[in-house]
């Protein structure tokens, strides 16, 4: 038997969206919202859409929402690599980026696992993170 057209399941949504700084990777708060902290239901998404994936609250960065359960799998299960650009103090030494890339880091007690690693200037990263460049011309000519 032949599926109708009204039988048929609507077409998955996918929506990037910028998480921003200090917003929770959730829809609900688990204080219920007595800290007042942001959240994704503070945004009024559409319904029926779930996180691929989160970033921590103190974080901003391209964040996927879908309610294709199958990519949402496939993303987080499948082994697809992610990017992350870290802004740190100081200059990391090549020794620590070393052992950064080694993996067996400990990070409040998980061992981090060998990973893709590198020192980029900070007018790479504004690029990288989406940021026009900044260029700061001297000189000119007055009309």
């Amino acid at each position: 038997m032949a599926a109708s057209s009204s039988d048929a399941d609507p077409p998955k949504r996918y929506l990037a969206l910028w998480k921003e700084y200090l917003t929770l990777c959730s829809f609900a708060d688990a204080a219920g919202g007595a800290r007042g902290r942001s959240t994704l239901h503070h945004l009024s998404l559409p319904p029926g859409l779930h996180t691929v994936g989160r970033l921590d609250r103190d974080s901003e960065g391209l964040l996927l929402l879908t309610d294709d359960g199958a990519f949402c799998h496939a993303v987080l299960q499948g082994g697809v690599r992610k990017r992350y650009l870290a802004l740190v103090f100081g200059r990391p030494t090549d020794e620590s980026l070393a052992a950064m890339a080694a993996g067996g880091l400990n990070i409040r007690g998980r061992l981090t696992r060998p990973c893709a690693v590198r020192r980029i200037d900070a007018a790479s990263a504004a690029t990288a993170a989406g940021a026009p460049p900044d260029p700061r011309l001297g000189g000119g000519r007055a009309r």
